[in-house]
């Protein structure tokens, strides 16, 4: 799973020009700097577009950077964030891209655009249709069908339908997940067709906003694009569906606040974050199992499918440039924070685990390699000290023997050897015996720490060599996935079983 944040500043609007505000945001890199007179708070995320400033209007109306400028518009910023998501579905993949940002604050700019100036759904399905017309497979199909909905109040409505508003229900299928029950999906094989569909869900929703008289921040919009696979194996049809969630998220001033369909908000907006951090930690700890409450809230359980480990997440927060909106932005960019601090400290934790891991290893191979050394330096003593020995018993024996040689005679130097003869008898051997039976139990002492750095080194191959089973044991039999091919199953063992075998063959290797 991945979760990336971007934040988005857009220009001053006509009210913020002719009160003639303050700028309050700033950007270097991937850091967002807000500030005022009186203090400066920094946040760093994935991504900082800065839209605010330095860019020209063409012909055609297009919002286009200035040349040396930093101004990103629209088709640079999907073109940014847009790479693994178009992906992802054709490798069987989810994906949810969110915006999130107070009223007035460039959200739905950023998702819908305008008419000179296209957003990110825009791009994105005039992208999908493109790739499907010249990557047609031969025994594969591709479709595209879109789907609009938004939530109010906890309840959920269709975008698309041309009747009267009813509450849909949301419902989980066994083989498509959490479906939402009786919504409208249109299949669009053509950019014209998208848009014909586009105005019918913008027109409905403009209807439901007047008729409750409730302003569109007060809503999460949801366009879904599912892509069906149809695939011919073995002269059999198998189906698969993959989703992409583009959200417009509601927005409060704040989210604690307990008056009609806000709380609602805040509850939704809490439970989306909640789940987002699970999702992150989770990613990072396979083996463990963590509730993630999806039924908390319609936005969530609706969203379930691309809210998953395998899913592909994108929170973009869009903010006003202008200092009146100081605590509402710094609000939002607190919000988003989250996140990135969770990221940042399983990334953290996992960079110091895996270099704790190598430099245990690292300090226990130098230790080994010394007492190899200490060994072979200590044999040596005793090979020395058993040569010092046997010479200097031999030099006894000679002289002992001479001894009674030469008890009779005149002879200077005979007679000086005799003078020596009680000496060199009384030579003691003792203390080199003590020396040598002291080395040997060094040595004793050695080898035993070397026996038990290498159990600790094998602890860590089978720990690792554990996971791996565990893994294996995942993929035959917890993983339960519907009209899965058994050759590509097979494969995913033979994979899992090789790198076993190279496991075991490198922990004997290191015995």
């Amino acid at each position: 799973m991945s979760v990336k944040i971007a934040t988005r500043v857009r220009p001053f609007n006509k009210f913020e020009i002719q009160q003639n505000l303050p700028l309050c945001i700033a950007m270097d890199g991937n850091r967002t700097i807000l500030f005022d007179n009186n203090q400066q708070k920094e946040f760093e995320f994935d991504y900082s577009f800065w839209s605010h400033d330095k860019f020209e209007i063409d012909e055609k109306g297009y919002h286009k950077p200035l040349p040396n400028s930093r101004y990103l518009d629209q088709k640079m910023i999907f073109n940014t964030i847009s790479q693994d998501p178009l992906n992802q579905p054709f490798q069987g993949q989810n994906c949810c891209i969110l915006a999130f940002g107070q009223q007035g604050s460039g959200k739905s700019y950023t998702l819908l655009g305008t008419n000179d100036n296209q957003g990110l759904i825009y791009n994105f399905v005039k992208e999908v249709i493109n790739q499907i017309s010249q990557n047609q497979i031969i025994k594969t199909k591709y479709e595209v069908y879109i789907s609009m909905l938004f939530i109010y109040n906890e309840s959920v409505y269709d975008q698309l339908s041309q009747t009267d508003f009813k509450k849909l229900k949301v419902r989980e299928n066994a083989l498509k997940g959490v479906q939402v029950e009786n919504l409208i999906k249109e299949q669009v094989d053509s950019i014209e067709n998208f848009e014909l569909n586009m105005k019918k869900g913008v027109n409905c929703i403009q209807k439901f906003q007047t008729m409750l008289s409730i302003r569109l921040s007060l809503l999460h919009q949801i366009f879904q694009i599912e892509i069906k696979e149809t695939k011919i194996v073995d002269d059999q049809f198998i189906e698969k569906f993959n989703k992409v969630n583009l959200v417009d998220l509601a927005w409060c001033e704040k989210f604690y606040q307990i008056n009609n369909s806000k709380s609602q908000i805040a509850k939704s907006l809490s439970t989306l974050g909640e789940i987002i951090c699970k999702l992150i930690i989770q990613s990072q700890q396979q083996d463990k199992k963590i509730f993630t409450p999806y039924r908390n809230s319609q936005l969530t359980r609706i969203l379930q499918e691309t809210l998953k480990q395998k899913s592909k997440i994108i929170l973009i927060i869009t903010i006003s440039p202008a200092l009146n909106n100081f605590e509402q932005t710094l609000c939002n960019l607190r919000f988003a924070n989250q996140f990135m601090k969770v990221k940042n400290n399983i990334i953290c934790n996992t960079n110091l685990t895996e270099n704790n891991q190598f430099q245990d290893l690292k300090q226990e191979s130098i230790l080994i390699q010394k007492l190899n050394l200490k060994v072979q330096t200590n044999q040596q003593q005793i090979e020395s000290t058993q040569d010092y020995g046997l010479h200097s018993n031999i030099l006894f024996n000679e002289k002992f023997y001479k001894s009674k040689e030469i008890q009779n005679t005149n002879d200077i130097q005979d007679q000086e050897i005799l003078q020596h003869k009680d000496e060199i008898i009384g030579l003691k051997l003792f203390p080199l015996k003590e020396s040598c039976d002291q080395i040997y139990i060094n040595n004793q002492q050695i080898n035993n720490k070397q026996k038990y750095l290498i159990m600790i080194g094998s602890l860590l191959q089978s720990q690792q060599l554990r996971q791996y089973n565990i893994l294996e044991y995942k993929i035959q039999n917890r993983i339960k996935i519907p009209l899965l091919n058994k050759m590509i199953q097979e494969k995913f063992v033979k994979i899992i079983k090789s790198v076993k075998q190279q496991i075991i063959i490198r922990s004997l290797n290191k015995r």
